[in-house]
């Protein structure tokens, strides 16, 4: 199989190199890395080049937005960009345990049945110190409750409800890549959210609970544990009912077998 890396930055001088050095040092060498980067106004770009340069890494490629795109639309570029079998996506900001890919397309290799396969994850703060975080959100609450090393399928209606791994520990078939590069998002699911909802709709959504990623919290997340939520009003209750609704709807006409939940949740909504 050949093994390409998305990997979207923005602004991310800080820790880049740190993540780039786990990308490079992995037991199984990757066969290509796409970076885009989204308009950074610092030393990332710098930092990104001049490393791909010191190291020799022909299989690199690095490119710059013409216009800022926003991660969502930045990454869809990034994978767009791949060639690989089984595509891994990246955040500018975590540390890779350097067995990741080895294990995650071992398994995607010898489970045919898998389209697309998440991990759990440990915490670092801008340190690269190991911690627990005080304010947990339910997704990782839920990786806490699972045995280690156990290979679970994700439910399409589980999925739907919540996205509770982030697209750092995830890789994915090509299949999939295609169908969600094809996609129109219009109300603007987060990447991973969207591919682990094409992958679940067909029964291929897996979780490994296994932590391969050193997931860093730290005030400059795009997406994190460390972001207050707002208060909640009606109007947002309506929103988030009705995104919800939208991802549902993905599982209609599928090969997701319980049509019959698809339905039952999308009258719950309406109701």
């Amino acid at each position: 199989m050949k093994i390409s890396v998305a990997m979207t930055t923005y602004n991310g001088e800080k820790f880049i190199v740190k993540q780039l050095e786990t990308l490079r040092k992995q037991s199984r060498q990757v066969d290509e890395v796409i970076i885009c980067d989204d308009r950074s106004t610092e030393r990332t770009c710098f930092l990104i080049r001049e490393y791909i340069k010191k190291h020799k890494l022909d299989t690199w490629n690095f490119t710059r937005n013409t216009k800022n795109l926003g991660f969502i639309e930045n990454f869809r570029h990034a994978i767009s960009m791949t060639s690989g079998d089984i595509i891994f996506l990246a955040d500018q900001d975590d540390e890779w345990e350097l067995h990741k890919i080895e294990k995650m397309s071992e398994i995607m290799l010898t489970h045919s049945e898998i389209n697309a396969l998440m991990t759990s994850v440990c915490f670092i703060d801008q340190n690269s110190e190991f911690f627990i975080p005080s304010s947990k959100q339910n997704w990782y609450l839920r990786l806490q409750k699972m045995s280690e090393n156990k290979l679970m399928e994700v439910d399409f209606i589980e999925i739907c409800k919540e996205n509770f791994a982030p697209g750092c520990t995830m890789c994915f078939r090509k299949e999939i890549a295609n169908k969600y590069i094809q996609m129109e998002n219009e109300r603007k699911i987060y990447h991973d959210w969207l591919i682990g909802l094409l992958a679940a709709r067909e029964k291929g959504l897996y979780m490994l609970f296994t932590p391969l990623i050193r997931y860093r919290l730290h005030s400059n997340n795009a997406i994190g544990m460390t972001q207050k939520k707002k208060k909640k009003v009606s109007s947002d209750e309506i929103k988030r009912l009705y995104d919800q609704k939208e991802r549902i709807k993905l599982g209609l006409n599928s090969d997701y077998c319980n049509q019959e939940a698809i339905g039952h949740d999308i009258h719950y909504i309406d109701a």
